[in-house]
């Protein structure tokens, strides 16, 4: 006997099943976005800090250039980072 729900049980029927679907998907998404997130983060993370993606020689040049340091140590410390004499 199936009590006038033409064989959708006791749930919303179709519309149950798709509500069920987008609650699915919407999960899923928001999982992916995290995890997807915390690993960029984690790559991009190094010693510490984040790298943001400037190289050891690309903040020795910014400090340079607003004058943190002078030129003699600038050329001290890009030898060391290049490893040329």
């Amino acid at each position: 006997m199936m009590h006038g729900f033409r064989g959708f049980g006791m749930g919303f029927g179709w519309f149950g099943l798709i509500f069920f679907v987008i609650i699915l998907g919407v999960i899923i998404w928001f999982i992916s976005s995290i995890l997807r997130n915390s690993t960029i983060k984690n790559i991009e993370r190094q010693d510490g800090f984040l790298n943001r993606g400037k190289t050891p020689l690309d903040i020795l040049e910014e400090r340079y250039a607003k004058g943190e340091i002078n030129d003699e140590e600038f050329e001290k410390r890009k030898r060391l980072l290049t490893g040329k004499s």
